[in-house]
């Protein structure tokens, strides 16, 4: 991974959403690990990627599989989860 992809990691909060929660992109060595948190708790992304300007995973909520995939422009990710056919865009600020 490029120095650049290494500040794509941090917390993410969802602010003026429909839905409260934020993102969290974490490397610890070659490992990277999404989890996306609200009001139900934090669940773990699984296929989770994260690369040059993007990152996509899947995670559980309500009995529903639900895909993110986003790209990041600076300190936002402009992202969407998309579940049973319909698509929620929203966008999630890096927090300092």
């Amino acid at each position: 991974m490029t120095d650049d992809v290494d500040e794509l990691f941090g917390d993410f909060s969802l602010p003026d959403q429909d839905i409260e929660g934020y993102l969290k992109f974490n490397q610890e060595g070659d490992a990277v690990t999404g989890i996306v948190g609200g009001q139900e708790g934090e669940t773990p992304l699984s296929d989770f990627a994260i690369d040059e300007e993007k990152v996509s995973g899947t995670f559980e909520a309500m009995g529903y599989e639900i895909q993110l995939n986003g790209n990041f422009e600076g300190d936002v990710l402009k992202a969407s989860m998309s579940a049973a056919g319909y698509d929620f865009p929203f966008e999630a600020t890096k927090q300092q």
